[in-house]
């Protein structure tokens, strides 16, 4: 599902991820979050509220670089990635303390290189 961008906000692809991985508890095996695509992203980030929300267990530990070069060792996990009309591709998202620009995920070019789209007028979809 694509979103429009609200009046006076700058337009950016914001789509409906569906995201599946190791859950704990009653969780169900697919959720969806607020998703911006970043082409602009080498990989997938994910908040930490949205694992802890739904008991999403990390994996691992990567490192994450900033524009400025800095770099810092993060905690990592395992997931499937899909944005309709897109099916789903196992990548390993960076998991983050802080929001990132305002969404849940940011789907970066790990998921993206895997599918056939276009960004046209800050709408995300197919070729």
């Amino acid at each position: 599902m694509i979103h429009r961008p609200r009046a006076g906000r700058i337009l950016r692809p914001i789509v409906t991820a569906q995201l599946s991985g190791t859950f704990r508890g009653p969780a169900e095996p697919s959720q969806e979050f607020e998703a911006l695509v970043d082409t602009g992203a080498e990989g997938s980030l994910i908040w930490r509220p949205v694992l802890d929300r739904f008991g999403l267990i990390p994996s691992g530990r990567g490192t994450l670089t900033g524009v400025d070069g800095v770099e810092q060792v993060v905690p990592t996990a395992q997931m499937r990635i899909g944005v309709p009309p897109f099916g789903s591709e196992e990548v390993t998202v960076v998991v983050v303390d802080w929001r990132p620009s305002g969404c849940d995920v940011i789907v970066g070019m790990d998921y993206l290189v895997r599918i056939d789209f276009a960004v046209r007028q800050g709408t995300f979809g197919p070729i």
